[in-house]
């Protein structure tokens, strides 16, 4: 008889910890969003052209893993690097504009986005897809390059007149 007078109390116990456990990570993604210094929706109207800076579109997916860690990066080299940059990002998971949008700027670079991965993002006119950590010097470096040079940092001019 004990062990079934236990049993409601062992599972009430463990609902307890399971909501807990859940309002916690609500309360974490939140607080992360709050300390973004990154747009994560942002719209094709967003876009500026600066010569002064260099335009970083990076498009996305919700709850992508590899996305979260290359927002995580950009948080991470912001205090030095954001200077040189805009960073424009566009979920394109749940967003058909943003996904066409995506395709679109995909087809001016002769990227085809159908058989790209997100994180898909543009430094310049040098496109990447997907990420991992070892992308972290290379993105850099062409951030740099690109801001230096200021070639094609205006490539996209015509999408972003035209919407």
């Amino acid at each position: 008889m004990k062990n079934k007078s236990l049993t409601p109390i062992i599972v009430f116990i463990v609902i307890i910890i399971f909501v807990v456990a859940i309002i916690y990570n609500i309360n974490r993604i939140n607080k992360e969003a709050e300390n973004s210094t990154i747009d994560k929706n942002s719209s094709i109207q967003d876009i500026t052209l600066e010569s002064n800076k260099i335009n970083i579109y990076l498009f996305w997916g919700n709850g992508c893993e590899h996305c979260k860690e290359l927002f995580s990066f950009f948080e991470e080299i912001a205090p030095e690097y954001s200077k040189y940059y805009n960073i424009y990002a566009f979920e394109v998971w749940n967003n058909e504009e943003n996904g066409q949008l995506m395709d679109e700027f995909g087809e001016i670079l002769n990227d085809d986005t159908k058989k790209r991965s997100v994180p898909y993002f543009i430094i310049g006119d040098k496109s990447y897809s997907g990420y991992s950590a070892s992308l972290d010097e290379e993105i850099k470096n062409t951030i740099i390059e690109k801001y230096n040079n200021k070639d094609n940092i205006n490539k996209f001019e015509d999408i972003i007149n035209k919407n």
